[in-house]
């Protein structure tokens, strides 16, 4: 594995630093939390414009063609800034399920929307649990001879409410094998039977409610039907909560560095507090715990590149930043103290940020239990 970065992705990163530095600074994000988020929508063409959309999306697409490892570079410049908005489950998490489904007709009218900026997608898999349990699927679809009639209720859906399509995953049939019945549909958002009511977070970021009430689907809208949809969309989920970890790293990255730089120039008793053991302890343990998430985010990203990565492989990543991050963001506000819990700085959007990406793609608990499953099967097999 070559730690290093290429010289495209040196290039990525300085593009995306400088930029999202000057456009997403915290002022901007805490009014984006609490009022109109005009400021954070206009930035959206602009990042179509430097490549930011098409990064990961296949040239013969219209895309840049990048590989894994240079999406998850961006991710983490993304992170730094808590950058909300509708890219993670547009240009990530949607085209990520679009590539692994690999249906052509599907991909040539959406990717190429992805990769310009025109469109913002959502998905809507499961209601409650394990979105790696294909029991927790809030949704079914009937066969009718026009299509599918889709039924069921998807919770808490990031960008639901502002997407222009969905993809959602539903049970076709009822096979005593679930996950040979699993269909993945890409839905315009405005088909008769179809609501969506914003629900509010803790993060100030709108989630959504949507409703599927009888809504009719074309057997044009299927991405895919078949025995194989599950290990592919689960795959796709699994690259998905891996680049979830870059973005937790990024921010991370910021905590450290305002920490840090708070030990420095703080003083009390008539010297830095950096000069103390517990403050120059918590110190080093961040970056201990940054550093590990991050040589495993990105060699997971290598391995995934390289064709070699398992699902613990990926499992254990996300399982690994989970925890590195919270005790990062933890000790983060040990150092800082009081300034670190006013709404005026930074430390909260950080907060909020690492707790909501912490739930989001799976808990620790459904990728420990993952990772343990697959070490047992190696053991007694």
């Amino acid at each position: 594995m070559d730690i290093e970065f290429s010289e495209e992705q040196s290039l990525i990163q300085n593009s995306a630093r400088s930029y999202l530095a000057a456009n997403f600074s915290g002022q901007m994000l805490r009014d984006a939390r609490l009022g109109p988020r005009s400021d954070v929508e206009k930035t959206w063409q602009d990042m179509a414009d430097l490549g930011f959309m098409g990064i990961a999306v296949p040239e013969n697409f219209g895309g840049f063609g990048g590989n894994f490892a240079d999406l998850l570079v961006l991710l983490e410049e993304m992170g730094r800034v808590t950058s909300p908005g509708p890219f993670f489950s547009t240009v990530v998490y949607a085209a990520e399920i679009l590539k692994a489904l690999d249906n052509q007709n599907i991909n040539k009218v959406i990717l190429p929307a992805i990769a310009s900026g025109a469109i913002t997608l959502a998905i809507v898999l499961g209601d409650e649990g394990n979105i790696f349990d294909v029991a927790g699927l809030g949704l079914t679809a009937q066969p009718d001879k026009n299509g599918y009639i889709l039924n069921g209720v998807g919770q808490f859906i990031p960008n639901g409410h502002e997407a222009d399509y969905l993809i959602c995953a539903a049970r076709i049939g009822s096979s005593k094998v679930p996950k040979n019945d699993i269909g993945v549909f890409c839905i315009a958002v405005d088909v008769p039977g179809l609501e969506r009511k914003p629900l509010n977070t803790m993060n100030g970021l709108c989630t959504t409610k949507i409703t599927f009430d009888n809504v009719n689907i074309c057997e044009d809208d299927l991405v895919g039907h078949s025995p194989d949809v599950w290990p592919a969309l689960e795959q796709a989920m699994f690259r998905t909560a891996v680049a979830k970890c870059a973005e937790m790293v990024g921010a991370c990255t910021r905590i450290v560095e305002i920490a840090v730089e708070h030990a420095k120039e703080r003083r009390q008793f008539g010297k830095p507090i950096g000069s103390f053991q517990a403050i120059q302890h918590h110190c080093a343990e961040m970056l201990t715990d940054l550093d590990s998430a991050r040589w495993m985010m990105y060699k997971t990203g290598w391995l995934i590149d390289e064709g070699k990565a398992t699902r613990k492989d990926m499992a254990m990543t996300k399982a690994w930043c989970n925890q590195a991050c919270r005790r990062i963001l933890a000790k983060g506000h040990q150092v800082m103290g009081g300034i670190g819990y006013c709404e005026e700085h930074d430390m909260p959007l950080f907060y909020r940020y690492i707790r909501m990406a912490e739930a989001t793609m799976g808990t620790n608990d459904d990728h420990l239990a993952i990772v343990a499953t697959d070490l047992l099967s190696e053991v007694f097999a």
